[in-house]
This record gives structure tokens, C-alpha cells and sequence, in this order.
């Protein structure tokens, strides 16, 4: 009697991990993938926050929108928007434009939403 694997058992085992990884990879994007995004969005709008203010004590030119255009933004970023000086107003788009988070100076919060 041999004691190595048939050509049927390792091909059950191939479809079995196939199985696994697929359902893995589901997960990563409907999960996890936004969680990233939203958290990426919302660090980029308090980076630029604190860039805006350190930049305003700095520099007494520094206009608001200068320094909106400079702020770094991560891979899930796609840009950064001044929507209004006084009260300030910021919006983050995220590349694949499904998020959007704003920040809002009258309430100090920001807010994310999503377009699925």
C-alpha cells in the first residue's frame, strides 16, 4: 500500500484553499479596505488642520487656499478642498470618490459619509 497522496486528494485541498481565499479577499474589500479609507481621509483633514494653523503663525502673507493646495495627502486621498475661510470649511474626496469626510470649524468635527 503507498502511503503519498492520490492526484484527487491534493486537487480537493487546491479547491478548498481556493474557497478560502476568495471569501478572505471578499471580506478585505467590503470590510476592512473602507475602514482604511475613511481613517486615511480623516488624518489627511487633520495633517492639513494642523498645517493651516502652524503655517498662520508662521507666516502672516500665508493665504488659506495656498496652504490647502500644499497639504500632503496619503494614496487614498485624491484631494483636498477649501469650501470656506470663515467659518473654515474642508472636504477630503478619496481617490476611488466613494468617501468624502468635511471637516467644519463651528462644530470642531468632522464628518464622513459615503457613496455606495
Amino acid at each position: 500500500m503507498s502511503k503519498a497522496f492520490t492526484l484527487i486528494e491534493l486537487l480537493i485541498v487546491i479547491a478548498i484553499l481556493a474557497i478560502l481565499a476568495g471569501m478572505a479577499i471578499t471580506l478585505y474589500y467590503r470590510k476592512y479596505l473602507p475602514s482604511a479609507i475613511r481613517a486615511s481621509l480623516i488624518s489627511d483633514l487633520r495633517n492639513c488642520l494642523t498645517q493651516i494653523i502652524a503655517t498662520k503663525q508662521l507666516e502672516d502673507n500665508a493665504t488659506t487656499s495656498e496652504i490647502v493646495s500644499n497639504c500632503s495627502k496619503s494614496k487614498y486621498t485624491q484631494q483636498i478642498i477649501l469650501e470656506s475661510e470663515d467659518p473654515l470649511q474642508l472636504k477630503a474626496i478619496s481617490s476611488q470618490g466613494n468617501f468624502t469626510c468635511s471637516y467644519n470649524e463651528t462644530s470642531g468635527t468632522i464628518s464622513c459619509s459615503s457613496v455606495f
